[in-house]
């Protein structure tokens, strides 16, 4: 059968997932479809065969065999996979099966597309041959806790070594590879997903009043539905005068706690449950709706997001990874805004209180234009398969583009240079990020010109308290206490109680460093450090950020806080000429990249 299938199609090109829709599964790994089918456009027509490696538990695997699933061949290939298996074990599993059953496949490709590097990307990578091109496209939303463990990092590190390129679906992911990784940096790449943009109309108008609230997705902890229902019980009960409702599409574990909670607050009559519903019929969804609120605490992407603003549909959504990047320039042009992880009732509805004036005047038409551009099906595909040809996975900017120098020394503008880089970069400009957040060197993309200056920042006497007692020392206590107990797990019960008692303490390191963060951000910071920060950054950064204005065709300096406000002077002091800037929105970068000599036309 194998060979049947390289004598009909040739299979330059091959896909192997972990994930795919079944008839069993019908919604597992549709997204995975839709990329094959995204290259089926640029390909005109022919799509790349599929090798699914599915983890089934030992009784349920059957014989490995090529199905159809709509229009694309897949191979299925079930793996025992036990419970509690490992994801490391899953990888070296997974990699037999594929020796065993798709080996003259794969090694008889030229391009081998791969999702998730743990476990599918790894497996793929002892299978391949050395000259074969191999990209990994990354949208794990276990990414994080894999690279905890030691034996993740290494198999990541093994597949970064061996691909072209890793494509994370967000850029929240990217960064957290790069900053893992630095020695592999220039590899990684913020990608996104291909949206069914055919199917998602442009509706109408923007809704007046956003009282008709949409939920799409499952119905878990994660996504943060019960936080939604709470939220519109308080914005029906501050707005009694209008027919408010909340429409749930999806189904899951909390379906039940969800109608239960709804009586309870008093909003029953007013709450829909739809079930699952097929993405092609979601459409009708978004466009009846008034808002979707998706209050998730992770998504790597955030399919349903896009295709809301896609439809023009005002959103509002966590900074929780991927909508950050994706609906940067919605939330920039008044479509989207977002609220904090786990944010509380109050803050969603104030949230809403915020869209329901600025949705209105936002240029949905320009925001559809922009996502189509990114993540339009025929766009996303035709940008994918030039990077499976062999082309970069982000594009250089041309030398004379202009250049913004963007300044960060806070917690709040930290977050605002990350969604800045990634506006600054669509719209064609060149950035220098002047910047003491601890890491930022590694983790940013590479186009970006970074001035780091964390050490200086870290080292000034007030803050050396902090790192001994509250960061650095305290972290190594649990480093090297996390390594004795493994030791010992290991010599008492063996590599499974070695497992568990590493994981464990990871968790123990992951939250010591989540309170370490909150005592920076929100007390030492903010009582202490931004009183004279400024005034030490103002001194020692600005001549060095004078002998970088000059080597580029700087137009502008953002100051992403009012912390920033000393160096900016100073700048506008040395160089009247150059704006300086607030918080740019994704107009103001348009207008920068416009005005710039470099797009001008040439004098008579």
């Amino acid at each position: 059968m194998v060979e049947s299938v390289l004598q009909r199609e040739g299979a330059p090109l091959v896909v192997v997932t972990p994930w795919f829709p079944s008839v069993d599964h019908p919604f597992a790994g549709v997204f995975v479809a839709d990329t094959v089918r995204s290259l089926g456009h640029a390909l005109g027509g022919t799509l790349p065969p599929v090798v699914h490696v599915d983890n089934r538990l030992p009784e349920d695997c059957t014989p490995p065999a090529w199905e159809r699933y709509g229009d694309i061949d897949v191979l299925r290939i079930p793996v025992s996979t036990p419970p509690r298996t490992s994801r490391q074990q899953m990888g070296r599993n997974q990699q037999s099966a594929l020796l065993e059953h798709a080996r003259e496949l794969i090694q008889g490709a030229d391009v081998v597309h791969a999702h998730v590097g743990i476990p599918a990307g790894w497996a793929v990578a002892g299978v391949v041959r050395p000259e074969t091109r191999l990209i990994v496209t990354e949208h794990a939303t276990y990414l994080a806790r894999e690279l905890t463990h030691p034996a993740g990092r290494q198999m990541y590190r093994e597949v970064l070594a061996r691909s072209a390129h890793v494509l994370a679906v967000g850029d929240a992911e990217a960064r957290r590879i790069r900053r893992t990784f630095p020695e592999h940096r220039t590899k990684v790449a913020a990608f996104g997903n291909p949206v069914r943009s055919r199917t998602l109309p442009l509706r109408a108008s923007e809704p007046g009043s956003l009282d008709r609230w949409l939920f799409v997705g499952n119905l878990i902890e994660r996504k943060g539905v019960m936080r939604t229902l709470e939220s519109f019980a308080r914005w029906s009960e501050e707005h009694p005068d209008r027919a408010t409702s909340l429409t749930f599409v999806g189904g899951g574990e909390l379906d039940t706690k969800l109608r239960e909670r709804a009586v309870e607050l008093g909003v029953a009559d007013s709450v829909t449950f739809k079930g699952p519903v097929a993405p092609a019929d979601l459409p009708p969804h978004f466009l009846t709706a008034d808002v979707l609120v998706h209050l998730s605490t992770l998504e790597t992407f955030g399919l349903t997001l896009v295709e809301a603003a896609l439809t023009g549909l005002p959103v509002i959504t966590t900074t929780s990874g991927g909508p950050e990047e994706t609906l940067a320039e919605a939330a920039s042009a008044g479509l989207a805004r977002f609220v904090g992880i786990r944010p509380s009732v109050a803050d969603v509805v104030a949230a809403a209180r915020v869209l329901e004036s600025s949705a209105p005047g936002a240029d949905s038409s320009r925001i559809r234009a922009d996502l189509l551009e990114r993540y339009g099906e025929e766009a996303f595909g035709a940008r994918l398969l030039a990077v499976l040809k062999g082309g970069p996975a982000a594009p250089n900017l041309p030398d004379d583009a202009p250049t913004l120098v963007a300044l960060a020394n806070s917690p709040r503008a930290y977050r605002r240079m990350h969604q800045l880089v990634l506006m600054a970069t669509h719209a064609g400009i060149r950035l220098i990020q002047v910047t003491d957040e601890p890491g930022e060197r590694d983790a940013c993309d590479p186009r970006v010109d970074v001035l780091d200056f964390s050490g200086t920042t870290s080292n000034a006497p007030w803050h050396l308290p902090e790192r001994a007692l509250i960061s650095e020392l305290p972290a190594w206590l649990l480093r090297r206490a996390t390594d004795v107990g493994a030791f010992a797990a290991k010599v008492t019960g063996g590599g499974s109680r070695e497992e568990t008692w590493r994981r464990r303490a990871e968790r123990v390191q992951g939250r010591h460093a989540r309170v370490a963060r909150a005592i920076h951000d929100r007390g030492l910071y903010r009582f202490g450090y931004s009183y004279v920060d400024p005034w030490y950054s103002g001194w020692r950064w600005t001549d060095h950020i004078i002998e970088r204005v000059r080597e580029h065709p700087v137009v502008a300096v953002a100051m992403l806080d009012t912390t920033t406000r000393p160096v900016a002077w100073r700048l506008a002091r040395e160089f009247p000429d150059l704006q300086i800037l607030g918080v740019p929105n994704v107009q103001d970068l348009w207008s920068l990249a416009q005005e710039s000599p470099a797009n001008q036309p040439p004098s008579a």
